[in-house]
């Protein structure tokens, strides 16, 4: 009972992003995180939405200079420089430091390391995606979401993609035969690119 209790009397700062942010300095390993969250109804932030989130509130941002804390998964076949989006999604390569990741691939739970700006400047990234460290590494801090709110960049359904390019594709086809109207077509090809 009384783990219950210290799991559920940590205090957690609400910071603003593109979904409420709660983290507490608190230092936890893997299990110890995972439970901190889970007793506080929250849920750990995807990699995608912890770097949207942290892109998006420099307030935030600031707060986690020179820490890291545990993602939701566990490994990763990334290795290297990558850049992300505004939508979270990583391409190879290195770009503006504020949004370089450098990842290393491995098996273990996955967590990011926002560091410092001589760190990021002089080693030209803003965050570290790391799934090589083991489960017993204390992080300094904890961050989770509501478990209520929703991913920043939900889960699309591959299948039904792959269906909805067809039929896209399709209706490219008959808008070029001349039955049907190309303003549509082209308003479907749009959203099909934002889906993407």
């Amino acid at each position: 009972m009384a783990k219950t209790i210290e799991l559920t009397q940590i205090h957690f700062k609400e910071m603003k992003a593109a979904v409420p942010i709660l983290f507490a300095e608190t230092n936890a390993d893997y299990r110890k995180t995972m439970d901190i969250l889970s007793h506080n109804g929250l849920r750990p932030l995807t990699t995608q939405e912890a770097l949207v989130n942290l892109n998006q509130s420099p307030e935030l941002k600031e707060q986690l200079k020179g820490k890291w804390f545990y993602l939701d998964g566990k490994g990763s076949e990334l290795s290297g420089y990558f850049t992300f989006n505004d939508k979270g999604e990583l391409a190879k390569g290195k770009g503006d430091i504020e949004k370089t990741v450098y990842a290393w691939s491995g098996s273990q739970p996955l967590s990011l390391y926002v560091p410092s700006d001589y760190y990021a400047r002089y080693n030209e990234r803003r965050f570290n995606l790391d799934a090589v460290n083991g489960p017993s590494y204390v992080a300094p801090v904890v961050l989770g979401v509501r478990k209520s709110e929703e991913a920043a960049s939900p889960k699309i359904d591959l299948a039904l993609l792959e269906n909805f390019r067809s039929a896209v594709a399709k209706m490219d086809a008959a808008a070029e035969a001349g039955v049907l109207n190309p303003e549509l077509v082209r308003i479907t090809k749009d959203v099909l690119r934002a889906i993407e």
